[in-house]
């Protein structure tokens, strides 16, 4: 007789038989097998453990079933033989998981090796594994079935009907633009079958019927986030962000630079802007002719093209953010001098020019 000659539910005995029964010794010549069920079968000393826990559980096995039997004989179990099993052994507990369902995890993960679901489309009866995923907008009834040492349970009745919501929207954004006291920002893929809403971390926003979202009363140079959320009957919910700015500080000159002399040094300080500069760059004018350009050792770092009369040959990178010096030259005496400054933060540049002072 082979398992593969068995029906599911002899299987089933049989593993819960030959793998879960203990060994103890007994008296005299005898060892005692205990099945997980309680019940106990005693064997001669010599009869292997393998061997003797597979004699134990047929012998249990045909205490209950004792057609089996014919003038000492086992007859072979068919396909279609109708079995007694024993309820404690060969039966999944459904009864203790239905029980412990809601009230106590840890007993049935102890009762049950796995569970699992399974759903059925809706028309139709091809019943697939949950873990192939489900799909957006269709409906699905599920059964539960729970799998211990002794084998699965049959499965739950049905449960009601339940539709997947469908697809919903995670805005994508476009680049933002500035503007004084605002910036705005196109939702790129706005759908008018859902619902926008608009928050802000400042101002106040709104959004438009074609999807352009405006952040407004915001101050100079201020940075927001935004988020879009989308609803829409039937559709998973979504959301977005996208960070903003509105318009940097203008840079405009609120006072000339001033140009100082003396024997053996020309300076040449920055005046004010309405902004503070990052970078700043002078440069010194003799009688109207460019002598040379002193960019700020510190701060963002500007490229020679932004001075257009410089060249290379005639830049330095030595001055301040307010200030720079050149040495004094007898060839500069009784001729006009100027300085020009040029003030730059976050892309804004401002420029003006000192009032003109002649050389002693």
């Amino acid at each position: 007789m082979t398992l593969n000659n068995l029906p599911e539910a002899w299987s089933r005995f049989h593993k819960s038989h030959y793998e879960v029964p203990s060994l103890d010794k007994a008296s005299g010549n005898f060892r005692r097998i205990t099945c997980n069920c309680g019940w106990k079968n005693d064997l001669r000393v010599n009869s292997g453990l393998a061997l003797g826990v597979k004699i134990a559980w047929q012998n249990h096995f045909y205490a209950l079933n004792p057609q089996f039997i014919s003038r000492g004989k086992l007859l072979e179990v068919s396909e279609q033989s109708e079995l007694t099993l024993c309820e404690k052994c060969a039966k999944p507990s459904e009864t203790l998981v239905e029980k412990s369902w809601s009230s106590d995890k840890s007993r049935i993960q102890s009762l049950c090796l796995e569970h699992s679901l399974e759903y059925e489309d809706l028309p139709g009866f091809t019943v697939t594994r949950l873990n192939n995923w489900i799909s957006p907008s269709t409906s699905y009834t599920f059964t539960v079935t729970a799998t211990n040492a002794i084998g699965t349970s049959s499965a739950s009745a049905a449960s009601n009907s339940i539709t997947t919501l469908g697809t919903g929207i995670s805005p994508l954004f476009s680049s933002a633009s500035s503007y004084d006291g605002r910036f705005t920002v196109q939702i790129k893929d706005y759908d008018s079958a859902f619902t926008y809403a608009v928050t802000s971390t400042a101002g106040q926003a709104s959004i438009s019927s074609s999807g352009l979202v405006t952040v407004t009363g915001l101050g100079i140079d201020q940075s927001v986030t935004v988020t879009v959320t989308t609803t829409r009957t039937g559709y998973a919910s979504g959301s977005g962000s996208v960070t903003g700015r509105s318009q940097v500080a203008p840079m405009l000159p609120t006072n000339k630079p001033v140009v100082t002399l003396s024997d053996t040094l020309l300076t040449c300080t920055i005046g004010s802007y309405s902004a503070t500069p990052t970078s700043a760059a002078f440069s010194l004018f003799v009688d109207g002719k460019h002598i040379s350009s002193n960019f700020s050792a510190l701060g963002d770092y500007l490229p020679d093209w932004i001075i257009p009369w410089a060249t290379t040959s005639t830049i330095t990178r030595t001055a301040s953010l307010t200030s720079a010096t050149w040495t004094m030259s007898d060839a500069y005496k009784g001729k006009a001098i100027t300085c020009s400054t040029l003030a730059y933060s976050k892309n804004a540049i401002g420029f003006t020019a000192s009032q003109v002072m002649v050389a002693r």
